[in-house]
């Protein structure tokens, strides 16, 4: 559809050549990023040479858009963590692993939750448990970040907040 489109190499080289069907474009000097405004008026073998190095690629000019490569927007999208009607005077998933422990009843919530974990997880869970310089940093740590990184669905994870979010801080 359009007349000319940009080609971008990325490379750690000082001077990027660009060729068109096997003929010298362009050369551009810089660093990391190399651009290239290219007319296109079918089908193009576009090759980047930099140093030793060099990549290729085909592009086709078309008549008109293809539907596919068009992002639809069918819903917005609402981060369920994201919205109005948390309360910021109870607990939630975005704070910290630490903060959360210091209550005692979100700590025992969090506690028993780790318990069940650690007795998935065996020789890992000890080794985490015995070591308070990982256990400093884990405190560090959002509660949600720590749940994605153990693999917790997201369902999971919102019932978690859900109750937390029943406990004022």
């Amino acid at each position: 559809m359009e007349e000319t489109t940009e080609i971008k190499v990325y490379s750690n080289q000082p001077e990027v050549t660009l060729f068109v069907d096997e003929n010298e474009f362009a050369t551009v000097s810089g660093k990391t990023i190399f651009k290239f405004q290219l007319p296109i008026t079918g089908t193009h073998t576009i090759t980047a040479k930099a140093d030793s190095c060099e990549d290729s690629i085909t592009i086709r000019r078309v008549a008109e858009e293809n539907p596919d490569y068009i992002f639809v927007k069918r819903a917005p999208v609402t981060n369920w963590f994201d919205t109005d009607d948390l309360n910021p005077d109870c607990f939630f998933i975005n704070d910290r692993l630490a903060d959360i422990r210091e209550n005692p009843r979100a700590g025992a919530i969090i506690d028993q939750m780790m318990s069940q974990g650690a007795s998935a997880r065996g020789d890992v869970a000890d080794a985490v448990k015995d070591n308070p310089a990982l256990q400093r940093m884990m405190g560090r740590m959002t509660l949600v970040s720590l749940l994605i990184q153990s693999g917790a669905d997201d369902e999971s994870i919102k019932q978690l907040n859900r109750v937390l979010q029943g406990i004022k801080k």
